[in-house]
């Protein structure tokens, strides 16, 4: 239903045409021309004394085409403050969080520059990457609950682990924003058909809109609290973050789920695209971090 309001009045050709500052503009300026010239003239100008009726239709047809063009325009611009920028408010709030990002770092290289020593590990001072991870993991959290309009417990953002490079295979979840929350073992999720398990395998971002329509298809594992939650609604994006170090491959999951509600506006392609692009880049800035911690836990071995 929302995706029919938002092509009617917002990405409807007429719409677009009706919009347009020089059409709207148009109209308008022949509109306020032709109420002060009737208004004026109507009881002189022999085209208003013979063609009375003709003059009037003019006047109601002028009147309604403005009420028409004003209300559309209205409704437009309304859906697309609430529901079509979406891409864009996301951009405003990114470079926000990746201001407060930089700024962390930088304060912490000014604290540290002046009591450095020379031969001390300069790398292991200054580089604080599990700081900075929990820092982007809860700004993440906080800018994605204001643009989808969700409560601090139906949002969590994880991180798991997987390491291979012991005779035993390890999962386990190395970071959280909900910490109180008891989460589905990383190994059992892994067993699983799982949106997990397919970004590990495949090695590419995923981006599940409705976990319920994906758990029935064996695309995603319904966890406890996904079905004390309306039986599955919500979303998940997953993202891969993968580093080699001389030692082997560091691997790690970046889960973004909601519960309860789903990370859409309208549900129309071009926002769902738009999302993708913006929830890749949060994990991007997310992916720098584990990096510098990947080489960072070789480098303390």
């Amino acid at each position: 239903m929302k995706n029919i309001i938002i092509w009617l009045f917002y990405k409807n050709p007429l719409v677009s045409m009706i919009r347009n500052n020089i059409f709207s503009g148009i109209v308008v300026s022949m509109s306020t021309c032709y109420f002060l010239i009737y208004e004026l003239y109507r009881t002189e100008w022999s085209f208003f004394l013979s063609h009375e009726k003709l003059a009037n239709y003019l006047f109601i047809i002028l009147i309604i085409l403005s009420l028409i063009i004003g209300t559309l325009s209205s409704i437009a611009d309304y859906i697309e403050k609430n529901y079509c920028k979406t891409q864009d408010n996301f951009k405003n709030d990114l470079i926000t969080l990746t201001s407060k990002l930089v700024r962390a770092k930088l304060d912490r290289f000014k604290n540290n520059s002046s009591i450095l020593k020379r031969n001390a590990n300069i790398f292991l001072k200054i580089t604080h990457p599990r700081d900075q991870i929990n820092l982007l993991l809860n700004e993440s959290s906080r800018l994605i609950q204001k643009h989808f309009s969700l409560n601090d417990d139906e949002i969590c953002i994880t991180i798991m682990q997987i390491d291979n490079n012991t005779s035993k295979e390890k999962a386990f979840f190395d970071f959280s924003t909900q910490k109180a929350w008891k989460q589905t073992k990383a190994k059992t999720i892994l067993q699983k058909s799982s949106a997990a398990k397919n970004c590990l395998d495949t090695g590419e971002p995923l981006f599940i809109v409705d976990k319920k329509k994906a758990s029935k298809k064996g695309e995603y594992h319904l966890s406890k609290r996904d079905k004390k939650n309306n039986n599955g609604k919500g979303s998940v994006y997953c993202y891969p973050s993968f580093t080699k170090t001389p030692d082997g491959e560091k691997k790690y999951i970046i889960s973004i789920v909601t519960y309860n509600k789903q990370i859409k506006l309208s549900g129309d392609k071009e926002e769902i695209d738009g999302i993708k692009v913006i929830l890749n880049e949060i994990c991007r800035r997310i992916d720098l971090e584990l990096t510098l911690k990947s080489i960072k836990d070789w480098h303390k071995k």
